[in-house]
């Protein structure tokens, strides 16, 4: 059996194939993902997930954190989404990442295409539900965590990872152009029944769906980095903008020429230092 390093390696290289083919939609994702994977998996052990435990990863996207647990212990695994295509393109990387020995001998993963409010699963299905960075896009946040507690079993655990955007900072502030295309990158959020608050709600959410809030942590990333117009972080953002760009403009959230200024500027933006802080609000619960 290969070391645990070894399997994050596999996984990462399938990820990194998937994010330079270009016609897959929402690719920023990606190479996200595995900008942030040493974050994501410093965090993995305090879930409390042991072998054998049945899994579901609700709102996996394109399997990131489904394919980290698999690799991590011997579990049965179960992945849900909504989007074809990201599912269609998961299961593509499960059949690469398996054959190379990327997860543990004992797991399994199956996708599903679903969705969060009217899960196709049977009540006390699940030993464990984890949710990462979902329930800031739902419009009914309350129905997906009483269906949540549906499919656990009693003792079943939950753990839900979001954001709360009054939580992050950086110094310098951003330029004119970054801050007008993420405003409306959330206000269009908003319109879709999102909310960018959500994480300070959990708990509180688990609490009143009959779910016992058992630990809260906070997972604070903080760095101090080069920002220039070519550098990761500058091109994932570009990215996520263009990949919404049709969406902003047909809900007059910017004018076309706005849109096109301000891509602009940040393609063409100086180099600075930048001081920035961001944190992920986990809320781990039991079903009772």
């Amino acid at each position: 059996m290969k070391p645990l390093s070894e399997r994050f390696l596999t996984i990462d290289a399938t990820w990194s194939s998937y994010a330079h083919q270009d016609q897959l939609d929402n690719r920023w994702l990606l190479a996200q993902t595995l900008h942030t994977a040493a974050t994501r998996r410093a965090f993995l052990p305090a879930l409390g997930i042991k072998d054998n435990m049945t899994v579901l990863d609700l709102g996996t996207g394109f399997g990131a954190l489904a394919f980290e647990i698999a690799a991590s212990w011997g579990v049965t695994m179960y992945a849900v989404d909504r989007d074809e295509a990201a599912i269609s393109s998961a299961e593509s990387m499960l059949a690469e990442i398996a054959g190379a020995q990327g997860i543990h001998p004992q797991s399994s993963i199956i996708f599903h295409i679903g969705d969060v409010y009217q899960l196709a699963y049977e009540d006390n299905s699940f030993d464990y539900v984890v949710s990462r960075f979902v329930f800031q896009h739902l419009s009914s946040p309350q129905l997906a965590m009483q269906e949540i507690r549906r499919i656990l079993k009693p003792g079943g655990i939950v753990c839900i990872i979001d954001i709360d955007d009054r939580l992050s900072l950086s110094y310098p502030e951003p330029s004119l152009a970054f801050v007008r295309l993420r405003e409306a990158f959330c206000q269009l959020q908003n319109l879709n029944g999102g909310d960018r608050y959500i994480g300070r709600k959990i708990p509180l959410m688990m609490h009143e769906c009959g779910l016992d809030v058992i630990r809260t942590l906070v997972l604070p990333q903080a760095q101090f980095s080069h920002v220039s117009s070519d550098g990761l972080a500058t091109r994932l953002a570009i990215q996520q903008f263009l990949e919404h760009q049709e969406a902003i403009i047909e809900h007059g959230l910017l004018t076309a020429d706005e849109f096109e200024n301000y891509i602009g500027s940040l393609q063409t933006s100086s180099a600075s230092w930048v001081y920035s802080v961001n944190e992920e609000l986990i809320t781990i619960g039991r079903h009772r």
